[in-house]
């Protein structure tokens, strides 16, 4: 088995580590792809903070944040279709592979996020870690200049959607064009409309009979988000205790 997908470096890449004989990390954080200017210099310090709090409970473990293109050793991620390379990795490092991530990518005016987690390290609350991270990182993140406000979030992890709703109060984008099938297995199930209260459950039916349809959420990145983002983010990591300590994520 292939535990991972091998990310090669590009051919400029290869050209300059032979011509200095040596391989030095690409550290600018602002990158142009097609027209595009993406710019992480404002998370550094807020990224420092996260990873002392992770390292006090899994020292081997890092949050790593970069351009696909420039990040380095095996790589899990939903997609590496060519347009995907284009778009910001939030990855969770351990004995330098990328054992779990949240993509950030660009598509027309929109910001998508899609998860992933390589599956010998499931079950161990990593995208739930990275979610808090992202919510906390990317409005710092500058697309063009403009800071990021809203992102689209494509859930294919019931754990993911369920802490949506049950933490942040963020439910499915009632959108026949975003969530049609979701919005069709409403359909035959409520045909006068769906009540509020019966969402969740109806969520959690439809990824039992479509475990592998995404249904969609439309995030507004706020300073609420933020801040309930970084107590969870405490939360999971046990730097404030949790009620139940199966809510922190395991360490490898």
């Amino acid at each position: 088995m292939k535990p991972y997908r091998k990310h090669k470096k590009n051919k400029k890449t290869k050209k300059m580590c032979k011509k200095q004989k040596k391989c030095v990390k690409n550290k600018s954080y602002k990158k142009y792809y097609g027209g595009t200017l993406f710019d992480i210099t404002g998370i550094s310090s807020l990224l420092a903070m996260l990873n002392e709090l992770l390292h006090a409970k899994c020292p081997e473990l890092e949050i790593r944040v970069g351009m696909m293109s420039d990040m380095t050793g095996e790589l899990s991620v939903y997609s590496r279709k060519s347009s995907i390379i284009k778009s910001v990795l939030i990855c969770l490092y351990y004995r330098d592979n990328c054992i779990s991530s949240v993509q950030l990518l660009k598509n027309g005016d929109n910001i998508e996020i899609r998860f992933f987690t390589h599956p010998d390290f499931q079950r161990k609350r990593y995208n739930l870690l990275l979610t808090y991270t992202a919510f906390i990182l990317t409005g710092l993140i500058n697309i063009n200049s403009e800071p990021i406000k809203k992102i689209d979030a494509y859930v294919i992890n019931p754990n993911i959607a369920e802490n949506f709703m049950k933490k942040f109060n963020l439910y499915p984008f009632m959108d026949e064009n975003e969530n049609p099938d979701f919005i069709y297995f409403i359909s035959k199930k409520y045909s006068e409309g769906i009540p509020h209260e019966n969402i969740p459950e109806t969520v959690s039916e439809f990824y039992k009979t479509y475990p592998t349809i995404p249904i969609t959420f439309v995030i507004e990145l706020n300073e609420e988000l933020k801040e309930r983002s970084l107590l969870n983010f405490r939360l999971i990591v046990g730097n404030i205790e949790p009620e139940n300590i199966q809510q922190q994520i395991t360490c490898p």
